[in-house]
């Protein structure tokens, strides 16, 4: 009974202890715009403007929350289907500290970045999941993107789920972690998400280093690499079963992939053209489709391809689509983003027959509610965008496409714009006004349909301009299909009063422009057009190292619009020439503080130069780098001239080449880097003219090219046998006889020549001996 008593203390006692720890562990401060983030402290996150709030602090304040605890104790739901708007979140940018999800999820979040945490250091994250997430990158950055984290560092991600799409233009994309580095660790995560990227794509991680731990991670999701080097780690294997095969053009095949939503075209040339509800595509009202995959090759997306796939989040167009056709992805209310490359030349055009059929062509991005803007290649030279994301053709006469899930409650139309083009402004139930320019002569139908948030039009010319704008000459009543709502506001004025309003300032992405009212009739227009500026881009990210003799790669980012672009950087021996051992390319006299300077600014890694003479550069001085991956390289220096290693190339050279020509010495007893050295014209010869080029360099004071071709050198060596022509003439044309007396005159005349030829070998010897006897003195 007393042994029963006893153990009935310690499991209280016990109870008691795991209690207080409880206790202790969730004693969190809450989130709040001015809360300081500390090392040790524990943050409650609750809700999403806990989430939020937190993002902007850290963000703003450069926060890494090294040592603090963040702990989840809700779920948290964002964008939801009947979100008002779409919520852009921005990243964690450097977090090292410790995120628990308390088993909880966020869901919806939508993210143009690299992940949840664009990089984790010295950081756990753990027990989260991430229920349909959007997280793209779609700049060819070579960012690292995963649906937790783009890098972690020396970190761990534990029992965390990740449901969603991933999608990077560039390398390195998981659905746990875009890329994991030495002394990291990932376990226990699911992938249940669809991964785009370009090289090393996988369903954990993209690419994960030496000396990680990736165990226990099961992926169930999709993963699509466009690049040679596609596959991750846990990759997803195309299965054989649940799927769905089939031809949608005359050389176009595809796959469906029914367990992820995954539509993979492959082939040659377009795919076919359909006619909404007279023959509908193979893909039509497909709710299947989450993702689309066209792989190169293929040239035309056809009409009507894609109507109404209500789930299709995504596609992938590669650079050989030149068109894409009308109504192509009319009612994809699940599609977000669509990039416009400089190599499309054709939207929304149509198939004749079809285009015959309705009278107008049809814009392919009507009613997809999620699309917020476009993005137009800024070199396309067919296409552009306005202020508030919507497409034009180039020069703005023709509206093509009105962003279906932009949030503006007011859509100037350009005075440029002569034709909207059919269901352009179609489903976009934020709009409150539109103003059409009197310059608008014609509007294909349904041009404005499904806007029941419409309240205004205003329309600047008579009502009868109106009747016809909005009469078709086919079967249908009318052109634009107006909520009961919207009042119709025509007015004649030539609006010569009116007061300036709001000035945008111009972008990477828009033009500038100012707001101007008529003060008689209400009417908006813009005008005052300023160009959009030129990117403004700076250094962002180291991406690869530059090597001795090996390019680099930076990220730099566009100050302005944050834009990014990859660009090369040079090697660090920039201007030297090397192979497996040694490097040339140096001038004489090239002092080592000089060369440390340069080295200094050109590259990544730690050197050391060890010369034979404490002050210069000379042949068989040693360069030694030492990367940050531990690998060195050495090269030893040559010195085309410089036999004797000083730095110089001068008389005492000349004496060795001329040794060497004559087979007074080997190259076994003057070195492999001296022999090399004496080779001048770089014939792999030494002889006579490599003597002649150093005694150019001698007489004329000239420097031995170090780096041009034999060719080069050999035409270089003629200015040298002109100035030995010069000196060793031996006639010198007689003068005219002169009537004038010749006064003091000499019995024996010399010949002129002959001591004009003595006199400057006499000199030539003299300077020799001088130059040899300086280069003695030197070396003492």
């Amino acid at each position: 009974m007393k042994k029963f008593s006893r153990l009935i203390s310690i499991l209280t006692a016990v109870l008691i202890l795991i209690s207080s720890i409880t206790v202790t562990a969730f004693a969190a401060e809450a989130i709040t715009e001015t809360t300081v983030i500390k090392s040790g402290r524990t943050y409650e996150i609750g809700s999403y403007r806990d989430l939020e709030t937190l993002s902007v602090l850290v963000n703003e304040n450069a926060y890494n929350c090294a040592g603090a605890t963040f702990v989840l104790t809700n779920d948290i739901e964002i964008n939801t289907a009947d979100s008002e708007s779409k919520v852009l979140f921005m990243s964690f940018p450097d977090f090292r500290g410790t995120f628990n999800g308390n088993g909880h999820s966020i869901k919806g979040l939508y993210i143009k970045g690299c992940g949840l945490f664009e990089s984790l250091t010295n950081a756990t994250v753990t027990n989260l999941k991430l229920v349909d997430a959007y997280i793209t990158m779609e700049d060819e950055s070579s960012y690292p993107v995963g649906g937790i984290a783009g890098q972690i560092n020396k970190s761990t991600i534990s029992f965390c789920t990740f449901k969603g799409t991933v999608i990077n233009g560039g390398d390195y994309t998981g659905g746990i972690a875009g890329r994991v580095l030495s002394g990291s660790k990932i376990s226990n995560c699911k992938n249940h998400g669809v991964i785009f990227g370009k090289n090393y794509v996988g369903g954990i991680a993209g690419l994960a280093d030496v000396k990680t731990t990736v165990e226990r991670c099961f992926n169930y999701g999709a993963t699509y690499g466009t690049g040679a080097d596609k596959k991750g780690t846990l990759n997803f294997e195309r299965p054989t079963r649940d799927i769905q095969t089939g031809k949608c053009g005359y050389s176009v095949n595809y796959v469906l992939y029914i367990k992820t939503g995954l539509l993979v075209l492959s082939g040659t040339g377009g795919t076919k053209d359909y006619i909404t509800g007279v023959s509908s595509s193979v893909f039509a009202e497909n709710e299947q489709i989450k993702y689309v995959i066209v792989e190169e090759g293929i040239t035309t997306i056809g009409d009507f391809l894609f109507e109404s796939c209500k789930n299709l989040e995504y596609i992938l167009l590669p650079e050989s689509i030149t068109s894409i056709g009308m109504g192509a992805f009319i009612e994809c209310n699940s599609l977000r983003e669509m990039k416009i490359s400089d190599k499309i030349t054709s939207i929304g055009e149509g198939n004749p027959a079809t285009v015959a059929m309705f009278g107008f062509s049809f814009s392919p991005f009507g009613g997809c509610n999620q699309m917020m803007s476009f993005d137009v290649d800024k070199s396309n030279p067919n296409y552009s965008i306005g202020e508030n994301g919507e497409l034009y053709n180039k020069d703005k006469t023709k509206l093509v496409a009105y962003p279906s899930g932009n949030v503006s409650k007011s859509f100037v139309i350009p005075n440029t714009v002569t034709e909207i083009l059919m269901g352009a402004i179609y489903g976009n139930t934020y709009l409150e006004e539109i103003y059409i320019p009197k310059s608008v002569k014609k509007a294909g139908w349904m041009s404005i349909m499904g806007c029941y948030g419409l309240k205004d039009i205003y329309y600047d010319s008579t009502e009868e301009n109106w009747r016809k704008l909005n009469t078709s000459d086919k079967a249908f009543v009318g052109i634009f299909y107006l909520p009961k709502t919207a009042t119709v506001h025509c007015t004649v004025c030539e609006h010569e009063k009116t007061e300036k309003g709001e000035t945008v300032e111009p972008t990477c992405r828009y033009e500038g422009y100012t707001v101007y009212k008529c003060v008689e009739c209400g009417h908006k227009f813009h005008s005052d057009y300023v160009n959009a500026l030129p990117h403004k881009f700076v250094y962002d990210e180291s991406l690869t190292a530059s090597t001795a003799h090996e390019e680099g790669e930076i990220m730099e980012r566009c100050e302005t619009c944050n834009v990014l672009r990859k660009v090369k950087t040079e090697k660090m021996l920039a201007g030297y020439n090397t192979d497996a051992e040694y490097i040339s390319g140096f001038n004489a006299g090239t002092s080592v503080d000089s060369f440390n300077s340069e080295l200094s600014t050109a590259g990544f890694a730690s050197f050391e130069i060890n010369s034979t003479d404490d002050a210069l550069i000379g042949t068989s001085s040693n360069v030694t780098f030492t990367y940050d991956d531990g690998n060195v390289e050495s090269y030893e220096v040559i010195l085309f001239g410089d036999v004797n290693g000083d730095g110089w190339y001068d008389g005492q050279d000349a004496v060795t080449v001329n040794m060497i020509a004559n087979g007074m010495l080997t190259r076994e007893q003057v070195g492999d880097a001296a022999y090399k050295a004496a080779d001048c014209n770089h014939d792999g010869v030494i002889d006579e003219k490599d003597v002649e080029i150093l005694n150019r360099a001698g007489v004329l004071l000239a420097s031995i090219d170090q780096n041009k071709s034999n060719e080069e050198l050999v035409e270089t060596s003629a200015a040298y046998g002109e100035y030995l022509c010069l000196i060793d003439q031996n006639e010198i044309p007689s003068e005219e006889p002169s009537d004038e007396p010749i006064e003091n005159p000499i019995e024996e005349p010399t010949n002129p020549a002959e001591e004009s030829n003595l006199w400057n070998i006499v000199i030539t010897f003299i300077t020799n001996i001088v130059k040899y006897v300086l280069s003695v003195i030197k070396l003492w």
